[in-house]
């Protein structure tokens, strides 16, 4: 069987990219490509088109064509939709290739401020119905995006830990936000109540991608010294890194408004750290009763919650859910889910 992976991009140290590779892990007994329509840092990938033609793709001019090329070569084509990508219109084209739809969510558009993300996250929202149409068969990564997407017959993949607990770490008093530097993940919630708490905030992701990141920093570098709050932004780190920051942390902390899953939160979950997160969108049933749960956008009831964990016993118990939970989230059951989805 002959499987093309289709995606907008894939950059390295991004939780995205990890989820491709654990996709041709399981898929390993067929022929798998990567296809990719913007970029890519990966050297196995195949770029076959190129923003440069964006123009035609607007006009609609090759979607036939490369189609017409995708039918030919492969069985599958695995879509998958988190933005735009010119690979929407293609897979509304196939005839003989079958189309599998692997939604992750959007972003909301109110959460944008870059106009090409707000445009190309509405050209997907128009798409979506199609796709699901057109699609063989469904996948969305928790309830909420399958609810998000409108159909009753997407299968729920969880997404698995790419971590891995090696010992345990000795306990830090930081607070730790690890993921992408925008307005929807609402860090200065976070940041507003670290005021009344005795702790730093440790944050882990690329701040320098793109100017969206770049001017999202730059507002929370001045509510971080409005605040007078110990707060450090450590970039990208190396996943040895990533696994110490995880174990060593008081708590993993995230305020974010829209989730289609979120996977440091498990992550944090099988180093052995507890999680605090807002009672919105996916994080809802990510994190369930094995975390604790604050309201969307009140840092006070944040900062309560982060005060509860000073209870040993619910702490302890927290830990043993969240590594309970991780269990769940193995490699090994991810890739026994995918197979078992799939009537090839």
């Amino acid at each position: 069987m002959k499987i093309a992976i289709a995606h907008f991009n894939r950059l390295k140290n991004d939780g995205f990219a990890l989820y491709i590779e654990e996709l041709k892990k399981a898929l390993k007994e067929h022929e798998v490509d990567v296809l990719i329509s913007n970029n890519t840092e990966w050297e196995t990938d195949k770029t076959i088109i190129g923003l440069r033609k964006f123009i035609p793709y607007k006009l609609g001019l090759i979607d036939d064509y490369y189609a017409k090329k995708i039918d030919e070569n492969y069985d599958y084509l695995w879509l998958n939709w988190l933005i735009w990508s010119a690979f929407g219109p293609i897979a509304l084209k196939l005839k003989k290739c079958k189309l599998i739809f692997d939604y992750h969510g959007l972003t909301p558009q109110k959460f944008l401020k870059n106009w090409l993300y707000r445009l190309l996250i509405k050209k997907a929202s128009d798409l979506n119905k199609e796709l699901a149409s057109k699609a063989s068969l469904i996948i969305t990564h928790s309830r909420f995006t399958m609810k998000e997407l409108g159909v009753s017959k997407a299968r729920v993949l969880p997404l698995p830990v790419y971590t891995r607990r090696k010992g345990r770490g000795k306990k830090s008093d930081y607070l730790l936000y690890v993921g992408r530097i925008t307005p929807n993940k609402r860090i200065d919630i976070i940041i507003k109540a670290l005021k009344g708490l005795n702790k730093e905030l440790l944050i882990i992701g690329n701040y320098k991608r793109s100017k969206e990141y770049r001017n999202e920093k730059r507002k929370l570098d001045k509510l971080i010294k409005e605040l007078r709050v110990k707060v450090k932004f450590l970039g990208q780190v190396s996943d040895g890194e990533l696994n110490n920051y995880y174990k060593q942390a008081f708590a993993f902390v995230t305020a974010s408004e829209h989730e289609g899953f979120c996977a440091p939160v498990i992550e944090a979950m099988s180093q052995g750290t507890p999680v605090i997160g807002a009672r919105a969108a996916a994080l809802i049933e990510t994190i369930s009763s094995d975390g604790l749960l604050f309201k969307p956008g009140d840092y006070r009831d944040l900062a309560r919650k982060v005060r509860m964990l000073e209870n040993k016993r619910l702490y302890n118990s927290l830990v043993k859910r969240g590594l309970r939970k991780a269990k769940n989230h193995s490699a090994s059951n991810f890739r026994k889910k995918i197979l078992s989805f799939l009537n090839f």
